[in-house]
């Protein structure tokens, strides 16, 4: 009998760069400005997911999405004092 799925079939390892900057500015006396940056996958890389693994599909064998998210950039002020 033939399997209903190849669970064995492997796909790329987790390649992704993430990075944070965070900067302060003093203001006035005791307030204080922090301005911080997140970048998730900074380098734009595409992983993409595991391909389809059973043998009766139309689409055996290929990988039709992505993993992981495109790069997103968040951006956060905050105000202490």
């Amino acid at each position: 009998m033939f399997p209903q799925r190849l669970d064995f079939l492997r796909g790329d390892y987790m390649n992704q760069l993430d990075l944070s900057l965070q900067r302060e500015f003093g203001l006035h006396r005791r307030t204080n400005l922090q301005l911080r940056m997140d970048a998730i996958n900074a380098l734009n890389n595409v992983q993409w997911d595991l391909p389809n693994t059973t043998p009766t599909s139309s689409n055996f064998g290929v990988v039709t999405q992505q993993w992981n998210t495109p790069r997103w950039l968040q951006v956060q002020g905050r105000v202490t004092f």
